[in-house]
């Protein structure tokens, strides 16, 4: 978490598949009673925002190591998890252009490629060129939960028309957190299990 976080980065916060509206004076870190005693079952869904910036210094990773990287990445014995999973760590060592990006987001199934673009936002230098060559390659639906999951660091990327679909939300960007597998009828329609967080097991029904 960013220092000196007061907790407004933390978007699309959902708990046992509904949507929290946090009350006035709570923010998730205070979250459920005001204090901060988080339940001890249930699953708990919701996008990270992280104010910080690219370095002017950050140079993409170099074409051959890339190269390799995507080799490893583009395994047909990979599942689509592990792949996310990849993209997650290599993301917090690395940068990319926006031309690399789009590249492995390609190699993402269908239903994480929202999740693949949220990881690896952040991390391109060359942002410029992210609506042409990132966004522009999305369907439709994979755009409009993307506009939701980065917010307003979307913004200053997109022509004007794109802006006009629908009204970008408060926040700055997005990291998703990977961390177990949580099955899928327990995941809200527009959050898929790759952004899913647990505090213990899931309540048995």
């Amino acid at each position: 978490m960013d220092e000196e976080s007061d907790g407004s980065n933390f978007l699309n916060f959902c708990y046992k598949n509904k949507r929290v509206e946090l009350e006035e004076g709570v923010t998730i870190q205070t979250w459920p009673d005001g204090k901060g005693n988080v339940p001890e079952t249930g699953v708990i869904f919701f996008d990270y925002s992280s104010g910080k910036r690219v370095p002017h210094e950050a140079r993409p990773l170099r074409e051959e190591v890339f190269q390799s990287f995507l080799r490893e990445l583009s395994n047909p014995g990979l599942s689509e998890q592990s792949k996310l999973l990849m993209l997650r760590t290599a993301a917090t060592t690395h940068f990319y252009n926006a031309e690399q990006v789009r590249a492995m987001v390609r190699l993402v199934d269908f239903r994480g490629r929202v999740d693949a673009v949220v990881m690896l936002f952040r991390r391109i230098v060359d942002l410029e060129r992210f609506y042409e060559l990132v966004y522009l390659m999305l369907k439709p639906s994979e755009t409009a939960a993307l506009r939701t999951r980065l917010g307003k660091a979307l913004k200053p990327w997109l022509p004007e028309s794109e802006m006009e679909v629908e009204q970008i939300t408060e926040g700055t960007t997005a990291v998703v957190f990977l961390t177990e597998e949580v099955p899928a009828d327990e995941v809200p329609a527009d959050v898929s299990p790759e952004s899913a967080l647990t505090t213990e097991q899931p309540e048995q029904a």
